[in-house]
């Protein structure tokens, strides 16, 4: 059930002004009577609308995809520009949400997101900007739509979160996708993304948090390296697809994280075009204190192999400290080398509680994984484990080593699978207290003939 202070309007009135609005969802079909709504919110800017939801019309059948409806943008654009400048009038919006437009039809025009953000208010109490999964076009001059879009996004000073999520989509059922070698088709949805929005986007003073993903025909990406370190440096969160990120670029930003100013916490990077350059990247993780997740979209090219990329990232991490969820997509099979690498890791890293390798090499390391980062977990972490199984009396090994018995499953929250675990890697750190190894025999009772009985001196 939806909040009192919450209102949806589709081909409905909006409630009366004197009603105080936290959040407006408008929902926009095929039938919306775009004229009536523009007409009822022109007489109730007053509202103290603070977030805005904006999305298309979904209907839903028994076992059927979804049926998605959005107004014909080019057959009722005069309207559409009357609604969107009346929605841009509600002074004291802190969000604006998004979500699918321009996916199911001809695309959503840029000019109508431009409308939205003019407001001279939008400068003192915007604060989040989400566009999630819409394809953008433009009627007439894609260059002065951009142009006037970059225009309203350089006075957005207080806004601290964007995203924005070009990437290709449609609903299911809602129709095949844009052919990319249409020159018609690219020259009318060439997205929201060139440079000069990018830039004006890295330079804005309160911005903390940039999700950005690029059309996949985008010809875009070219980041000023400037304003690129800058953003870094003082930023929380950063997320960029299909960005093509060259020499200059990376090594900006490996300065960035080298840097002991650097505050980013989180990097999502597609750099699967990128091969030597990315090495400085790499290299820079390993004296970075700020950053807790890194997620990589990586390459699949020969030239990794041959620069020895995987190999490079392994070493870095294994000298930092502080990563807490490491996620690589896009991994071909590993060498030899590779995985020994990165199970320096597993051995070296006392931080890290996540880690995922979405590809032909994630198979093999899935058993360390899973040990490793579940004894990072659990109890305060494998470093905390380590420190009291130091100073263990002989009363106590025998509770480990009892509870150990009693407990075989992993997926218990006190199992004592876990204590064993946590034995098991403190005995290899600590090999000295092992006075002896002595294979099983079969005359050994409850002992397999492939165990073998370690005798620890307590």
């Amino acid at each position: 059930m939806m909040s009192k202070q919450t209102r949806r309007c589709c081909n409905s009135k909006p409630p009366a002004a004197t009603t105080p609005i936290k959040s407006l969802h408008v929902v926009l079909g095929k039938t919306t009577d775009l004229r009536s709504l523009t007409h009822e919110y022109r007489h109730h800017t007053s509202y103290l609308v603070e977030e805005l939801f904006i999305e298309p019309s979904c209907s839903y059948s028994f076992g059927l995809a979804p049926t998605v409806s959005e107004p014909d943008w080019d057959r009722h654009l005069t309207e559409a520009r009357r609604l969107f400048r009346a929605l841009g009038d509600f002074p004291q919006l802190k969000k604006i949400h998004i979500k699918c437009l321009g996916a199911s039809g001809c695309g959503f025009p840029l000019e109508l997101l431009t409308a939205l953000l003019i407001n001279p208010m939008r400068e003192m109490y915007l604060q989040e900007l989400v566009l999630e999964q819409c394809q953008f076009s433009s009627q007439d001059d894609y260059d002065h739509d951009r142009t006037d879009l970059v225009l309203a996004v350089r006075f957005l000073n207080n806004l601290k979160r964007l995203e924005c999520d070009e990437r290709a989509f449609r609903f299911p059922g809602a129709g095949g996708m844009w052919e990319e070698d249409d020159q018609d088709v690219q020259d009318r949805h060439g997205g929201c993304c060139n440079a000069q929005f990018i830039q004006t986007i890295m330079e804005l003073p309160r911005l903390q948090d940039l999700k950005f993903a690029a059309p996949h025909n985008s010809s875009v990406c070219k980041l000023d390296s400037a304003a690129l370190e800058t953003f870094v440096t003082s930023s929380r969160s950063l997320s960029l697809k299909n960005f093509q990120l060259d020499s200059s670029s990376l090594a900006a930003l490996a300065m960035a994280m080298e840097s002991p100013a650097c505050c980013l916490d989180s990097l999502d990077l597609d750099i699967s075009h990128a091969w030597a350059a990315v090495n400085d990247l790499f290299q820079a993780f390993a004296s970075n204190t700020s950053l807790t997740n890194l997620e990589l979209w990586v390459s699949d090219m020969a030239s990794w192999k041959e620069h020895q990329c995987s190999i490079v990232l392994a070493n870095a991490l294994v000298q930092n400290t502080h990563l807490k969820s490491l996620k690589l997509r896009g991994l071909k099979p590993f060498s030899e080398d590779s995985i020994a690498a990165f199970c320096k890791i597993l051995e070296a890293n006392d931080t890290l509680t996540e880690i995922e390798l979405f590809g032909a090499s994630g198979e093999r390391l899935a058993p360390a994984i899973e040990f490793y980062t579940t004894l990072n977990a659990k109890d305060g972490g494998r470093k905390q484990k380590l420190q009291d199984m130091s100073n263990y009396s002989m009363s106590q090994w025998m509770q480990v080593l009892g509870d150990t018995n009693t407990r075989t499953s992993r997926m218990t929250d006190d199992g004592g699978m876990h204590n064993l675990e946590g034995l098991y890697f403190w005995l290899r750190r600590n090999p000295s207290v092992i006075t002896s190894v002595d294979s099983s025999s079969s005359s050994q009772e409850n002992v397999s003939k492939n165990d073998e009985l370690i005798y620890v001196d307590c």
